[in-house]
């Protein structure tokens, strides 16, 4: 059963906070650490960034990967930063969560807007297929949630990034997104990939 972003089902995050909790989630931790909030999830179901099933919980989210290729290095998100302070480490490439009805390239180049400052006429996507794969896992965000993920890699080419560990603002925190900075770093292609 899907319960994805209906604001009728979920009118507040207290709302999603009792669906939860009566179908057994502990949220004891979200908003601690790592993690995110009840008020982070809801907006992602608002947004249509995520759904929900039920009978068992489940968390389902569709993610583009950017990957940025410069010779045999591939950029990785080294870290979060939120806004109250915390850091999350990362070590993944560029990912953002898909949008209703958005294509993966068009995510890609959301991303890149978003957590990086690229503009598109910076962008060359690849004419390597994207390729798409599925997990399911416990997530980061929010702990005792099993989160399926299908992931979809695309591959592109960006004009101009700094060569050395630089810093970004996350340009999607003034629209609710809890991240306000990125940090990024190259590393060699085999350490950069990841599955979460």
């Amino acid at each position: 059963m899907t319960v994805n972003g209906d604001s009728a089902r979920y009118p507040t995050p207290d709302a999603l906070a009792v669906w939860l909790h009566s179908q057994g989630v502990d949220t004891t931790p979200w908003g601690q650490g790592t993690a995110k909030s009840i008020h982070d999830l809801w907006h992602e179901l608002q947004q249509g960034e995520s759904s929900l099933r039920a009978d068992p919980p489940l968390r389902c989210v569709q993610v583009v990967e950017v990957y940025i290729i410069a010779g045999t290095t591939l950029l990785v998100e080294t870290a979060q930063h939120f806004a109250d302070g915390r850091i999350r480490t990362r070590n993944r490439p560029p990912s953002e969560k898909l949008q209703p009805g958005e294509e993966p390239k068009a995510a890609a180049l959301r991303c890149l807007q978003e957590e990086l400052a690229v503009v598109p006429a910076r962008v060359t996507i690849s004419s390597q297929p994207i390729s798409v794969r599925t997990i399911r896992d416990q997530s980061e965000s929010y702990p005792n949630l099993t989160s399926e993920y299908t992931f979809y890699t695309v591959h592109v080419a960006v004009a101009d990034l700094p060569t050395t560990a630089f810093t970004t603002p996350n340009l999607a925190h003034a629209a609710g997104d809890p991240i306000v900075a990125h940090r990024w770093a190259w590393v060699a292609r085999e350490e950069g990939a990841s599955d979460k």
